[in-house]
Formats: structure tokens, C-alpha cells, sequence
């Protein structure tokens, strides 16, 4: 009995694993693709129900204390139009929530998939999508604009320069952007001389977001100049001069994007190899359901990195500065600009100041221009035997350019190169 039982189990166990299993709802093929690449549980965060069963509270809890008062003390602030002031928040609720299910839609239209099926999203995903919202006024709208041209001239302008001293015989130069969100400075640098742009964004938020406007394959839906509008600092109340600036509406994109020499990866940076710096010819089977592909393996780097407001968003940026000069090409630069502000989120991080930065770098093989031969000029008593290693950029991040609060960075821009 023992014998055939010992012959029997494992026919049984064999059974299961390989007849039955598959064939659960849980363990379908969809769903390991979901447990495999979580982005499906991400896009189902992008409705207009989700969006608004997540906004509506901050509301409820504004009407509740309003409720809360006296007639007399209603009356008052209902004839300084604070009833409407609820109102109007109510309504770019609405207004906000429909944007962000219109850009869930035209995703889910790009996989040929209806994601939304897989989760009704997280509740924490507010804080998530509200950042969406704000890049894309940083981005790509109009009212973005000079926040743009601030950080993205001075980089732009010494990729200019770097690359017309390399001369018309050199070779179309291939540019990493790491930490690329919305993908606007990957673009416009591509856009730039239609160069070699290779775009990374690990974010599913910031990558889902950007997919409406620059997909990884043809958009299902032609794209319109100004085609969404959104209420980007309706749940701020803080610092607001007046209700119409707090309820004032943006309208996105301010250009409608062309196909420049760009390519998005959407995946870690950290998980990047040298050779990604060449485009296949003939891609290889999609690495995941958002169908991006690296390319074939080959001995080159990039002739430039570009990191804007990144270095310090990673927890060890030992590791971040050393791949980065793992990923330039011989002689390669590395161009960054950014405040240096480390997060909160509790877990191990390694936190260094500008000075500790500039040494880590320069004991990688970093070797710093001097920022003066690209027209920057500084009063700085740290330069070393002369040489303005870095240039003070003075920036904002995702601003309201009309509230009474605003945060301006003294962020700092250098150019180092791979010796």
C-alpha cells in the first residue's frame, strides 16, 4: 500500500501543478503578467470615480466645519462667497477627475487592454495623481513655461556648446535623461539638433501620465493643442490670494508633440548597462505589457548624461554617481543641475552635502569643467585654485507663481567628464 501510494502522490501533485493551476482565475495568464509588472494595478488608479472618491473628503471636511458654525458667522463668510468658494472646489474636483480618467482611457486604449478591471486603485494614490497634475502644468503647458526655461536653457545651451566642439565629423552624440517624469527636457534636447535621446523613468504614475502625450507607439487618439485643462492648485488652499487663483484652470499641451530621435525606457535607471546607449534596428520581444524594448548589447556608452533635479531622489547617491560613469563612454560628461534635497521615506538613505558630492565624483574619474567657459559666473570664495566647479541656478519646482508662499531652490549645475 505504501508503494502505491508513493507512486500515486506525485502523479496527483503533477496533476495540479501542470492541469489544474493554470488554470485558476488567480493564476491566469493576465494576472501573472499583473503580479509580474504592477503598473496594471497603477493604471487602474487613472478613473474619474477613483480620482474623485479620493478628493471628494478634503471637501466633505470643509463643508463639515463651515456646517459647524453659527448662523451668523454662515452668513458672514456665505456674503464673502464662501459657499461658492465650496462650490467651485467641488466642481474642479469634477473637472480634475475627468481629466485624469481621459488619460487613464487613452492608456488603456494604447494596450488594447481594459487594465481597469484589475483594482480599483489605493488610497493613496491621491498624493500620486495630484503630482501628475502639477507636471503637467510644469511640463506641458504654457504657464509652465518659465519654470522651464530657467533649469532647461542652461543645459541646453552647454549641449550646445559641448557638442560644437566636437565637431561636424563626430558622430550623432547619444544622450541618456534619467528621471525623466514627464519627458518635456528629454524632448526638447532631442528636438534640439534631433539627437540621440534615450528618456528613463521608473515611475508608473509619471510614465502612464506621459504616455497620453508622448506614447511609445502611435496614440490611439490624435493629440490637440490644449486639449485637456485641469485645476492644478484647487486643493491648496493655503497661500491663495484669491479664489480665482486658487480655482484658475491650466490647459495642456501648450505643443503638440512631433517624433523626435526619442526613445523612453520606462524601468530603473540603476538596471541600465552601457550598451542600452545603441538603438536596435530590429527590436527585440517587448520586456513588459507597457511593450518597451531594450536594445541589443554592444560596447559603447553615452556621450552625455543628463540629470536634472534626480541625483538626490535615489537613497544612495554613491551608487547613482557611480553608474552614472559607468554609463558614459570614454571622455563622456556628465551635466547636472539640482538642489540636493533628499526625501523622508523613512528608509536608509545616504545623504551628502555639495562638497561631499563633488568629492565622490572626483574619486569616480569625474573631472570638473570650469563653469566660466560657458558663461557662468559666480562669486564663490570654495572655487579651487580658481576653477568654478559648479554655477548657482536659482529655480523652483512645480510652483504657484501667484500664491503668497513660494520655494525658491539655489540649485547647482555643473559639467563633469569621464577621465
Amino acid at each position: 500500500m505504501d508503494i502505491l501510494l508513493s507512486l500515486f502522490i506525485p502523479l496527483v501533485v503533477w496533476f495540479v501543478v501542470f492541469r489544474i493551476w493554470p488554470l485558476l482565475p488567480i493564476f491566469s495568464r493576465d494576472i501573472m503578467r499583473v503580479r509580474a509588472w504592477p503598473w496594471y494595478h497603477t493604471l487602474s488608479s487613472f478613473t474619474s470615480a477613483h480620482f474623485t472618491r479620493l478628493s471628494l473628503p478634503q471637501i466633505f471636511s470643509l463643508e463639515s466645519s463651515f456646517n459647524a458654525l453659527s448662523r451668523q458667522q454662515k452668513r458672514i463668510l456665505t456674503d464673502a462667497g464662501y459657499d461658492d468658494k465650496l462650490r467651485r472646489g467641488r466642481e474642479c474636483v469634477s473637472a480634475n477627475a475627468r481629466v485624469v480618467g481621459e488619460v487613464g482611457d487613452i492608456v488603456r486604449q494604447q494596450l488594447g487592454s481594459s487594465v481597469g478591471a484589475w483594482g480599483d486603485g489605493s488610497k493613496d494614490d491621491i498624493s500620486q495623481l495630484r503630482e501628475v497634475l502639477r507636471h503637467y502644468v510644469r511640463d506641458w503647458s504654457a504657464e509652465g513655461a518659465k519654470e522651464r526655461a530657467t533649469i532647461f536653457r542652461p543645459i541646453l545651451g552647454v549641449l550646445k556648446l559641448l557638442q560644437e566642439g566636437r565637431g561636424e565629423s563626430t558622430k550623432q552624440p547619444h544622450i541618456l535623461v534619467p528621471g525623466a517624469g514627464l519627458a518635456r527636457l528629454a524632448y526638447e534636447v532631442a528636438r534640439l539638433e534631433e539627437w540621440d535621446v534615450t528618456a528613463v523613468e521608473r515611475s508608473p504614475y509619471m510614465n502612464i501620465a506621459r504616455r497620453a502625450l508622448l506614447p511609445s507607439s502611435p496614440a490611439v487618439l490624435p493629440l490637440e493643442l490644449n486639449q485637456f485643462k485641469i485645476h492644478p492648485f484647487s486643493w491648496w488652499w493655503s497661500h491663495q490670494r484669491s479664489s480665482t487663483n486658487l480655482f484658475r484652470a491650466v490647459s495642456f499641451p501648450d505643443i503638440v508633440p512631433e517624433s523626435p530621435n526619442l526613445r523612453i525606457i520606462e524601468g530603473d535607471f540603476l538596471e541600465l548597462s552601457p550598451q542600452s546607449a545603441l538603438r536596435t534596428e530590429t527590436p527585440s520581444p517587448p520586456a513588459s505589457v507597457l511593450d518597451v524594448a531594450l536594445p541589443r548589447k554592444r560596447d559603447i556608452g553615452y556621450d552625455f548624461v543628463v540629470t536634472l533635479f534626480f541625483i538626490d531622489a535615489l537613497p544612495n547617491p554613491v551608487r547613482t554617481l557611480t553608474h552614472i560613469y559607468s554609463l558614459l563612454a570614454s571622455g563622456g560628461v556628465w551635466i547636472n543641475l539640482g538642489p540636493l534635497l533628499y526625501g523622508t521615506g523613512g528608509q536608509d538613505r545616504v545623504e551628502l552635502c555639495l562638497d561631499e558630492v563633488l568629492a565622490v565624483a572626483e574619486s569616480l574619474g569625474f573631472e570638473f569643467d570650469d563653469m566660466r567657459q560657458y558663461g557662468f559666473q559666480d562669486e564663490r570664495e570654495e572655487r579651487e585654485q580658481g576653477r568654478q566647479k559648479t554655477s548657482t541656478i536659482k529655480c523652483e519646482y512645480t510652483c504657484d507663481d501667484r500664491a503668497m508662499m513660494r520655494w525658491v531652490y539655489g540649485a547647482e549645475m555643473w559639467v563633469a567628464r569621464k577621465v
